[in-house]
């Protein structure tokens, strides 16, 4: 109706000896039906894209990009963008030169990945304007950095595989001739010297329990180079995380560190394994108890979005820059003085093997947020598919 009646009003302050009102009523319909048209298919496009000004306030952008820029209708896309597309915009600006640039965004607690590609054009009026067209590639990095770590994975563990069964024959051989020696020489009166041996007592046991931490090494090397075989059931998150939270909060505790629970209630029922649930977040915590110093906390908490439920492991401890977050589940990589490396990469196994997500999103000195996303849709599909099994058993 509003719109009728502006052309109504436009059309009557016409004059009507010169111009037909019915064919300019006609006209200006026509053109309002284009213009949706063309309005509905820039809306309809998986890329983002925004005219600005040379100021960078926006001329028109489509639904992709108020979607991802909350903040672009009321200010110049300036002030939203991350630093790095803004840098683009200026070399694009003054040198008439087409940038592009990958960069990760932050949205709805979630990172994306998105190219932007800045070009200089002239408008029909004359004026110059800056179009930003970007396209999210979350989907492409994340499918790249998977077939990275399985094929990493897949060669080291081979490699390690085999030489930890080379390793533990001569390891095992040793720790029996220790003993062996350890019992002779609390037997023997031969050394009249107690300091002696005490001392090779004390030499042989610490030999010992090397030998003992190189074989929990190897323990690890072979378990994580084992398919996993998850048992699938539905689970309550929430006491999953309540049994650990009872074991854990003492360790905790000795160190005068925090551990904080975080829990939305009546959340849905998710889908996993629940022995290898709990080992993924033992370790996700025991990551984030070893960055973190005196009286820093470690807080977990979960939530839904739509059909996602949500678990979070937060510390606000160091941090890491992007070049480590790429690495993290890569097998054998550490930035810790001890340690094998395996611990996330076995976590990252064990997320897809219960058929959920790992995202992490980290900044130096603004702590780390892993974050696991679980479908709850698929406990449904779970239980569907039982009963329809249950019937079928029982029909034949």
């Amino acid at each position: 109706m509003e719109r009728r009646s502006f052309y109504e009003k436009f059309i009557n302050s016409l004059d009507r000896e010169i111009i037909n009102k019915e064919d300019i009523k006609k006209s200006l319909i026509n053109l309002s039906k284009s213009n949706s048209i063309y309005l509905s298919i820039f809306d309809s496009l998986d890329e983002g894209i925004v005219l600005t000004d040379l100021d960078g306030y926006p001329i028109f952008y489509n639904k992709k990009s108020s979607v991802l820029f909350e903040q672009i209708k009321k200010n110049s896309i300036l002030q939203v963008l991350p630093e790095e597309v803004i840098r683009n915009f200026e070399i694009t600006k003054n040198e008439d030169k087409t940038t592009q640039i990958i960069c990760s965004i932050k949205v709805f607690k979630s990172s994306y990945y998105l190219k932007f590609v800045i070009n200089k054009i002239q408008l029909y009026d004359g004026e110059t304007a800056i179009l930003i067209v970007f396209y999210d590639i979350n989907a492409q990095i994340k499918e790249e950095r998977e077939k990275q770590i399985e094929k990493s994975f897949s060669n080291l563990m081979e490699m390690m595989y085999t030489l930890a069964h080379e390793i533990r024959n001569p390891l095992t051989s040793l720790d029996l001739n220790i003993k062996i020696a350890q019992k002779q020489i609390e037997d023997t009166e031969t050394c009249s010297c107690p300091n002696c041996k005490s001392q090779l007592i004390q030499s042989l046991n610490t030999t010992s329990s090397e030998i003992k931490r190189l074989n929990r090494i190897l323990d690890t090397f072979l378990s994580s180079s084992k398919p996993l075989q998850p048992k699938l059931t539905a689970l309550n998150l929430n006491e999953v995380i309540k049994e650990l939270f009872s074991l854990m909060k003492s360790q905790f505790q000795l160190s005068n560190k925090n551990l904080i629970l975080k829990l939305k209630e009546n959340i849905p029922p998710i889908l996993a394994d629940k022995d290898l649930l709990i080992q993924a977040i033992v370790n996700l915590v025991k990551n984030a108890f070893e960055a973190i110093s005196e009286n820093q906390t470690v807080i977990i908490a979960t939530y839904d979005i739509e059909s996602d439920v949500i678990l979070e492991i937060k510390d606000n401890g160091p941090g890491m820059d992007s070049q480590t977050i790429q690495k993290i589940f890569n097998p054998f990589f550490t930035s810790k003085s001890t340690g094998t490396g395996l611990g996330l990469t076995i976590v990252y196994r064990i997320i897809q093997s219960i058929l959920a997500e790992i995202d992490v999103e980290s900044e130096p000195g603004a702590g780390t947020t892993f974050r696991i996303i679980f479908d709850s849709n698929k406990v449904k599909h779970s239980l569907l598919y039982s009963d329809l099994n249950s019937n079928l058993n029982e029909q034949s």
